[in-house]
């Protein structure tokens, strides 16, 4: 976790360009989604200039609070962020460790210390988490519905919390489940289990999963690590099944991550995962867009209301 000193101008600031689907937000938003609906702009005033940059607050558009200008964004999935006067925490790779996260968070200020709270006390600070909140730990999905809850908490006090990709994002896009840890397959399947008693409905399933999660776990235990012997065809499958349908692509998790860039510009920081070198500015006219195209060629098939807007 690095909480950064005022910003340094950094010479690479034009490689602050990310993986778009589009220049309209809309077109990163699956069909009948409520995020950029009610549940996006509750208590929180959104503006959208012609240009696509975008800027919030809780006070009207422009005024951040604390006399503060209000934070701006352009780019779907975001690209620059201009957050005058705010102070900025990075934290790194999360690999499924709830635990750890909530650590990290209330160590920086940021998250309410009861356990089951999962309150932004961040006020107007900007948290950038920068990438690899997958694999090797078994809270995966808890960390993503912990995030996106903070997230929403934060704008509404003039902060804000953005994400970025990194390689184990796209590993398991790509179906390639190899650091993937047994409990995790578990959560996927309890997941799934828990957006059926949702009625399918995937904004309440993913934003509330982060506080329910731990009873879930004492309802429907973990598997013991025999369970996932390579011999245990039927158990696997199961696992690698809701995992699957939750992260391919076009898959409910791999649009939520769609909406992610894999660099990132706040004020004068560039964020990104693993390091950037010149030349990946020149490639992402053509790879960025290839990259998330991806993940919208297929509906994952539980719903139709996860495909993505033509």
């Amino acid at each position: 976790m690095a909480v950064l000193p005022p910003p340094v101008r950094v010479a690479a600031a034009a490689a602050a360009t990310t993986f778009g689907l589009s220049t309209s937000p809309a077109a990163a938003t699956p069909a009948g989604c409520r995020r950029c609906g009610p549940r996006g702009r509750a208590a929180v005033h959104v503006a959208i200039s012609a240009s696509g940059r975008a800027s919030f607050s809780r006070g009207a558009a422009g005024d951040g609070g604390g006399g503060r200008p209000a934070i701006t964004v352009a780019g779907d999935p975001p690209t620059f962020v201009t957050a005058p006067g705010r102070r900025i925490v990075a934290v790194g790779d999360l690999h499924g460790d709830l635990n750890q996260t909530r650590a990290a968070l209330v160590m920086a200020g940021l998250l309410s210390s009861e356990s089951d709270g999962h309150v932004w006390t961040g006020g107007q600070t900007v948290l950038v988490q920068v990438g690899d909140i997958l694999d090797r730990g078994e809270d995966e999905i808890a960390i993503l519905s912990l995030l996106s809850s903070l997230n929403m908490q934060a704008k509404s006090q003039g902060g804000a919390v953005f994400q970025v990709n990194g390689n184990h994002e796209t590993i398991n896009v790509e179906g390639d489940y190899r650091y993937v840890d047994p409990g995790a397959f578990d959560e996927c399947i309890r997941f799934m289990e828990y957006l059926d008693e949702c009625d399918g409905n995937w904004d309440d399933a993913f934003l509330n999963w982060v506080n329910v999660c731990e009873r879930w776990k004492e309802e429907y235990p973990m598997s013991p690590n025999g369970d996932w012997r390579p011999w245990n065809f039927v158990k696997k499958q199961k696992g690698i099944a809701a995992r699957s349908s939750l992260f391919k692509r076009g898959g409910p998790l791999a649009c939520e991550l769609a909406r992610h860039p894999v660099v990132l510009s706040v004020n004068d920081w560039i964020f990104c995962h693993g390091g950037l070198l010149p030349h990946h500015v020149h490639l992402h006219s053509t790879c960025s867009r290839i990259w998330y195209r991806a993940y919208e060629q297929r509906s994952f098939g539980l719903d139709e209301k996860f495909k993505w807007r033509q």
